[in-house]
């Protein structure tokens, strides 16, 4: 005898759209760390790039005497040699960035190098655009209510050509110009927000490095440093995964693209 089937019980509910953001924003911020700080041990050369050059600069603020006091911190900030190692630093930073892009995107060192010109064109392309888009609407507005305006319309756009940008970096073709400013304008959110949560706690913990180094013994001057290198390594590869997990996970107006817990 066939069972009946009581068409009135209810169906298993399906988290609604809000639940479903947030917990995925926190698993997206889940990978973003857990990717990031793999990096240490996977690819300790991708990190060398970034740690190594902070750490000649503290080697150079430290010759200086620039831990000595907060005055002779704020004296010797200007300083050429100081910025002759800042302007490397600044490089080894951004270059740590890409290439735990390139790294993570492309599952490893296979592959991770080699890119088709028309994309490094794009990039070069919609790179020098942001800038020039936001020069450009700055000189835009003479009022308050038109610097309002053009401000969040240089946001927007900037917006959109980063995501774009970093979706040529990490090879998703899913993302295209158009896609970047409307279709995937969610993912622009969240790359703003995971490159936020990258950064603003190593921030400020790179920070209360420099503030708790003020006239300590050298030695212990040069152990904070080590460690404020080190920190600033973790710095590029968090910044850099939360690019890839960002595009990767591609939430659109109707949902994700891919569910940020298979990411990590």
């Amino acid at each position: 005898m066939e069972q009946a089937i009581d068409l009135t019980a209810a169906a298993p509910k399906r988290p609604g759209a809000v639940a479903s953001a947030v917990g995925g924003i926190a698993r997206a911020i889940l990978a973003t760390y857990r990717l990031g700080g793999r990096m240490f041990w996977v690819a300790p050369a991708i990190v060398a790039v970034t740690v190594l050059p902070e750490l000649l600069q503290h080697a150079a603020e430290m010759k200086l005497g620039m831990f000595e006091s907060r005055q002779a911190f704020r004296a010797l900030a200007m300083d050429p040699t100081r910025w002759f190692f800042a302007y490397g630093k600044i490089a080894g930073l951004w270059l740590g960035i890409l290439l735990t892009v390139r790294f993570l995107a492309k599952g490893g060192w296979r592959g991770m190098f080699r890119m088709p010109l028309a994309d490094l064109a794009r990039i070069v392309v919609a790179g020098g655009g942001t800038v020039l888009v936001d020069e450009a609407l700055k000189l835009a507005g003479d009022t308050v209510g038109a610097a309002m305006a053009f401000g969040a319309l240089s946001a927007f756009l900037q917006a959109g050509l980063t995501l774009y940008v970093v979706a040529l970096v990490a090879g998703e073709e899913a993302i295209d110009l158009p896609g970047a400013f409307w279709r995937f304008l969610p993912t622009s959110a969240l790359l703003v927000l995971l490159m936020a949560v990258a950064f603003v706690p190593a921030q400020a913990l790179h920070t209360g490095n420099h503030l708790v180094a003020m006239g300590q013994p050298l030695p212990v001057v040069g152990l904070i440093m080590l460690f404020d290198s080190l920190l600033v390594g973790l710095m590029a590869t968090l910044i850099g995964s939360a690019m890839v997990v960002a595009v990767r996970a591609g939430p659109t107006w109707r949902g994700w693209t891919r569910r940020p817990d298979t990411l990590a």
